[in-house]
């Protein structure tokens, strides 16, 4: 039983090094949020190793494709929440610098045409 679990650990080991090398997790005394860090950190590995074996194309680096799954996950929420009333301006103007997103034209009607 030793030999058998010594000859298959090994797949542990590398998920454990991938999550170590590239983590999600932060400092924190609660405990959900360890659990929480830990199943995002395994399920970014498992979707680079889904994404890697389903692409024929050229590889893609760990890192860049962490990223662009943040960005694709985020995105949706960025666009709801880019003109939520009483966002601050600032905020609104980094939301759309992320999406590259254009600012919007003022709204006054200093310089529309009257009929």
């Amino acid at each position: 039983m030793i030999t058998f679990y010594n000859s298959t650990k090994g797949g542990v080991d590398t998920l454990d090094q991938k999550c170590a090398i590239y983590s999600t997790s932060r400092r924190t005394q609660r405990w959900p949020m360890v659990v929480f860090y830990r199943m995002l950190d395994v399920s970014a590995a498992n979707a680079y190793i889904i994404s890697s074996m389903n692409q024929s194309q050229k590889k893609v680096f760990r890192l860049n494709f962490m990223k662009r799954l943040a960005e694709d996950l985020i995105e949706p929420h960025l666009r709801r929440r880019v003109n939520q009333f009483g966002l601050q301006r600032e905020l609104q103007n980094a939301i759309r610098r992320v999406l590259k997103i254009d600012e919007q034209p003022s709204t006054s009607s200093a310089g529309s045409p009257t009929n």
